[in-house]
């Protein structure tokens, strides 16, 4: 947790010396994860402020009366748990200073996510694939100027194969947004989900030593200079 986000202030530290990182994660596990691998960079990150709010974006929104400004906000991940999509990304629109930045990496129609969902709805219930071009009409509709780019991406999933793997049982627990998948799903199940990871649509390549399949996303950029 927080590792993409790190190589991003890493980044901005290049050019600036002092940054105030507002982080917002609803789990304390991730918080802590990520509070973790900020403490592992060390000095690197000096000059940065954390700011930590453990909770969803929604909360967020009603806790603060008024509304913060950014230069910019990051979204890696998450706008699929959004709970109502058009609003949050308003909010956040308005959250950005006039000329900052806001950069979402969303999944893509060729990510092992999306081919999940459509492949098992009922095991994916609780998960819905936000497709980039939902976001265009909201963002038309704010008047904002966007871009939006793939960035084609591999995983290595050869340890979900073996059942004794703890990092391959949470592969699968991440595909699947189902905990200790493997150990609570019947077996016909955990084998049909296995088979479907490695299935033309996502394999990309697969030795007697490896099992990689394609996990893209997409990066979409809007500015926020031309305000309407």
């Amino acid at each position: 947790m927080g590792e993409n986000d790190i190589r991003v202030l890493l980044e901005l530290k290049k050019q600036y010396k002092k940054i105030t990182a507002t982080i917002v994660e609803p789990s304390p596990d991730m918080i802590s994860t990520f509070k973790e691998n900020v403490s592992n960079i060390g000095a690197l990150l000096d000059g940065v402020e954390f700011v930590w709010y453990t909770m969803t974006l929604e909360e967020y929104m009603e806790r603060e009366h008024v509304v913060q400004q950014f230069h910019c906000i990051f979204l890696n991940g998450v706008i699929d748990y959004f709970k109502n999509l058009a609003e949050s990304l308003k909010y956040l629109y308005k959250s950005v200073d006039k000329n900052g930045l806001i950069a979402i990496v969303n999944v893509s129609v060729n990510n092992v996510f999306s081919a999940m969902c459509e492949q098992y709805p009922n095991l994916m219930f609780d998960f819905e694939v936000v497709p980039t071009k939902n976001l265009i009409p909201i963002l038309d509709d704010v008047g904002s100027r966007y871009t939006v780019s793939e960035m084609e991406a591999m995983v290595d999933i050869t340890t979900c194969m073996q059942e004794d793997s703890e990092i391959g049982n949470l592969m699968l627990d991440i595909f699947t947004h189902v905990a200790n998948f493997r150990e609570t799903a019947p077996k016909d199940l955990v084998d049909d989900v296995i088979q479907f990871l490695t299935s033309p649509g996502l394999l990309l390549h697969r030795s007697d030593d490896s099992v990689v399949i394609c996990n893209s996303r997409e990066i979409g950029r809007a500015s926020c200079r031309e305000r309407v």
